[in-house]
């Protein structure tokens, strides 16, 4: 092999970034895409470590198994190209590349990870995000960490056995996981001004339940939820603004959006008045009640349904 090749294989091995890494832990659902084995948790003495094995479908290294020719660094180091497993099935695969082909693993990869989605809910997918009014406060970013139904788990399992030690294993936590109501509280040493609140749920097609802790009596139990149809009513009452914002920026900008993107466009290049409405009123409750109780302060999903049930798809 040439050395430059050589060179090249070893650079794409440590190139997968932390993001990607970070993504597929929890796509997967911290379990091996092949024999679902859970890879946050010794099988044989119970003890929490991070056991999973990321694996490549198609290999960096020329004549490695699967090797694709013509896939630049980043195609291989995707997360398309990739897959999370057990030692022992990352180990048959690439022993055993005719038997375990692309097609085969692609399979195996998709069949996986569509039961288990990991989504944001609250004002990242709102866009209505608003910036702490100081350095000392957090970006608050809500996701929803949904296992399909087949799973057949208790709402303590999911929330305590299977959600928690996947956010305590995969990174270096800042001080330590707080449980609460419905969520996760989780902040990580490598994204500072950050701190996450993961909730489990279930998936039941039209709706999720999320995990419910009763405190005083210990016990867990589900709750059903929306998160995704709250976003579309959202969105769907300043749809008249949207598609006209929308087609004023195709026309300004002089760009051509394929078809199967123009909802994300319309989500993430456009900000309607109403998101700025809602956007300005939390930046006038935080101001207000700066310094005191949080029980005091109108929670955002109030200020963002009042106004999103007032707003008449105003341009200002």
């Amino acid at each position: 092999m040439p050395k430059d090749k050589k060179i090249n294989s070893e650079i794409g091995r440590t190139a997968i970034s932390e993001s990607i890494r970070m993504k597929l832990w929890a796509v997967s659902g911290g379990r091996c895409e092949i024999c679902n084995r859970l890879l946050y948790s010794d099988q044989h003495f119970g003890i929490g470590g991070n056991f999973g094995q990321l694996a490549h479908i198609h290999a960096v290294s020329v004549g490695g198994p699967r090797h694709k020719y013509g896939m630049t660094a980043d195609e291989k180091n995707d997360i398309s190209n990739l897959m999370l497993l057990c030692a022992d099935h990352h180990h048959l695969i690439d022993s055993n590349p005719d038997d375990y082909s692309d097609g085969l693993l692609l399979q195996k990869k998709a069949q996986h990870e569509e039961r288990i989605s990991v989504y944001p809910q609250g004002s990242f997918a709102l866009g209505t995000v608003v910036k702490p009014i100081t350095e000392k406060d957090d970006y608050d970013l809500d996701l929803v960490c949904e296992f399909d139904l087949s799973y057949g788990l208790t709402a303590r399992q999911l929330k305590v056995d299977i959600v928690k030690p996947l956010l305590a294993n995969y990174r270096r936590i800042t001080g330590d996981i707080i449980e609460k109501r419905r969520c996760w509280h989780v902040e990580y040493d490598e994204v500072p001004n950050f701190h996450m609140d993961v909730i489990p749920a279930v998936d039941h097609v039209t709706c999720i339940d999320i995990t419910d802790h009763d405190e005083e009596a210990d016990t867990y139990s589900y709750l059903g939820s929306n998160p995704k149809g709250y976003v579309n009513w959202f969105f769907e009452q300043c749809k008249k603004m949207t598609d006209s914002m929308y087609d004023t920026y195709v026309h300004n900008e002089n760009v051509f959006v394929d078809e199967a993107d123009v909802e994300k466009v319309k989500r993430y290049k456009i900000k309607t008045p109403l998101q700025r409405v809602v956007q300005l009123l939390k930046r006038h409750r935080d101001i207000m009640f700066d310094g005191k109780p949080d029980k005091l302060k109108p929670i955002s999903i109030i200020i963002t349904t009042i106004a999103g049930q007032l707003y008449d798809n105003e341009d200002g």
